[in-house]
């Protein structure tokens, strides 16, 4: 079932219509909605082909941010200041202890190189706390001492995430130095803005002050992204200023969290599940089984010339290519090889253990390393 990406509105109804059964089975089965809204989206995503557009990153992109901001905002502020070190200790040992395991494995154990050992490691440290939030909040703990004590230890875990990756990656320029100054800026001015504009505007239809909150919310989130930070880092920090401000506006902090959860978020938490394929993982192992069968093969016997060939049909299948899809390479254009991290795991011809029959060959390593493909003329 392949649903037309022209017809949004029919690609709208599928999407809340998985949410609102989402919602149900979650209810029925006393699990948190994010939870089963990601099993949902997962099965969507294999069984029926659900795929997301540009309208549907946006709105759950939205919602995660969001979802950040109330998470902020759902730290008591005298709570946070008695809990400052136990969750600074616990974010710090939540970021660290896997960050430094994966990375060593991913450079000691899988040989990668050590820019791409610092992203597994940074990926297996960080965490989601808009993901923490929603199951806290559907639990009942989220305005409990431990879970507003778990909610700032995870904001600590992402804060050294990004951290992590602006000391590693970031491009410093002119963007991230007016993010360093916007955060700090809108956390004393926001709340006294929402203060004064509650207060002469009301309670209206057109909730102006809420769409304040959202306006506020996005120009930091762009700056963020144009700095090539995270969106959702300044939404946290807006958060825990506004804090105090939505404890004493408790209409504003429900209209605000009914928004967020019934419309936003479970476009986020369907997405998150449509992200991941059952068959990526066994489609990749077997195709790597292909390619060293194919040239363990010609390991065996056979001229260097007929071992390229092989070598580029098997590295075709594990491209998903066909003969249409292959290449014209020119004779000075040196010829493409195999990624460097299948030369250890994979069998090749080498002509300092066996004479080549056919004489020299310009496309064999005289190093012993992978031969590389020769050059394919169109016929």
């Amino acid at each position: 079932m392949h649903i037309a990406a022209d017809n949004m509105w029919l690609v709208a109804a599928v999407w809340m219509t998985l949410a609102f059964f989402s919602s149900i089975v979650s209810i029925r089965v006393k699990l948190a909605a994010a939870l089963v809204e990601i099993i949902v989206g997962v099965l969507a995503g294999n069984l029926l082909g659900l795929q997301t557009n540009a309208w549907i990153d946006f709105v759950s992109g939205f919602g995660a941010i969001m979802l950040t901001f109330l998470a902020g905002a759902e730290i008591d502020p005298v709570v946070l200041r008695e809990q400052a070190r136990p969750a600074a200790a616990i974010g710090a040992a939540s970021f660290f202890a896997p960050f430094l395991a994966a990375m060593a494995y991913a450079y000691f154990g899988l040989h990668w190189t050590v820019p791409a050992s610092k992203i597994a490691g940074i990926a297996m440290s960080t965490t989601s706390v808009a993901v923490v939030y929603a199951v806290m909040l559907e639990s009942g703990l989220a305005d409990k001492k431990f879970g507003q004590l778990v909610l700032a230890a995870c904001f600590i875990t992402d804060l050294g995430t990004v951290v992590a990756l602006g000391l590693l990656f970031a491009n410093f320029n002119g963007w991230l130095a007016l993010l360093i100054l916007a955060i700090p800026f809108s956390m004393f001015c926001v709340p006294r803005l929402l203060r004064f504009t509650f207060a002469r505007v009301g309670e209206r239809v057109s909730q102006p002050g809420l769409r304040l909150v959202f306006a506020i919310v996005l120009v930091l989130s762009a700056i963020a992204t144009a700095a090539r930070s995270e969106g959702v880092l300044p939404a946290y920090f807006l958060g825990l200023a506004c804090a105090g401000f939505l404890f004493a506006n408790k209409a504003v902090a429900k209209q605000l969290r009914g928004t967020t959860m019934s419309l936003l978020t479970p476009f986020y938490f369907l997405k998150a599940g449509t992200l991941v394929s059952f068959g990526g993982h066994d489609r990749d192992t077997r195709n790597r089984r292909l390619l060293r069968r194919q040239v363990a093969r010609e390991d065996r016997g056979g001229s260097p010339h007929h071992a390229c060939l092989r070598l580029w049909g098997a590295r075709s299948e594990l491209y998903h290519l066909d003969d249409g899809d292959r290449p014209h390479v020119r004779d000075d254009i040196e010829p493409l090889r195999p990624h460097p991290s299948l030369h250890r795991s994979i069998s090749v011809y080498d002509p300092r253990n066996r004479r080549d029959p056919h004489g020299d060959h310009p496309h064999v390593d005289r190093a012993g390393a992978v031969p590389s493909a020769p050059p394919v003329r169109r016929r």
